[in-house]
């Protein structure tokens, strides 16, 4: 949150920063503020739900994500939501990774993790045992930092593709 409100750049002295993070950090758990989901996701959750890929969300979260997904109409897609807030434990820790997979009924070393941040995302799913993808199609500047992920893509066009090769499918976009 304090990224957030140090990027807006609107609160010139601590105290208002610290007031507009600690605003931010209450508002959380009641309305998710991460919320907007790109319309290149939709279509790619929809072909991917469309082809028979099974899929599992892990998130680091309050508690409150399968109710998010709900909420913004992704839900759907999903065979388990496992979030943090509700198992007591999260990314990287292994066990999280291990939920997934039994969920997916696969072992951990035949499924794919795709995730934003190195440490919670890449670091512990490959600790797990599984395939990582890197996604840094949220933060400009973050494909300049450096990963162990198996691959690493910047937009949904290149997850995409990406997908359409490990997976062996046509998810051409749609027009």
């Amino acid at each position: 949150m304090a990224t957030l409100v140090a990027a807006g750049g609107s609160h010139p002295d601590e105290a208002s920063r610290a007031a507009a993070v600690e605003a931010l950090w209450r508002a959380q758990p009641a309305r998710n503020l991460w919320r907007d989901v790109p319309n290149e996701a939709r279509a790619l959750l929809d072909d991917l739900g469309r082809a028979g890929v099974r899929m599992v969300i892990t998130s680091n979260s309050e508690g409150r994500v399968a109710a998010l997904l709900e909420e913004v109409g992704i839900a759907h897609h999903f065979v388990a939501i496992l979030d943090s807030g509700v198992l007591g434990f999260g990314k990287p820790d292994r066990r999280i990774f291990a939920r997934a997979a039994e969920a997916l009924g696969a072992p951990l070393d035949a499924i794919m993790h795709i995730g934003d941040s190195e440490a919670a995302d890449v670091l512990g799913a490959r600790a797990a045992g599984a395939f990582t993808v890197r996604f840094d199609g949220f933060v400009p500047g973050a494909d300049a930092r450096p990963t162990m992920a198996d691959v690493r893509v910047s937009s949904f066009t290149a997850l995409r593709e990406t997908l359409s090769v490990a997976l062996d499918l046509d998810l051409s976009a749609r027009s």
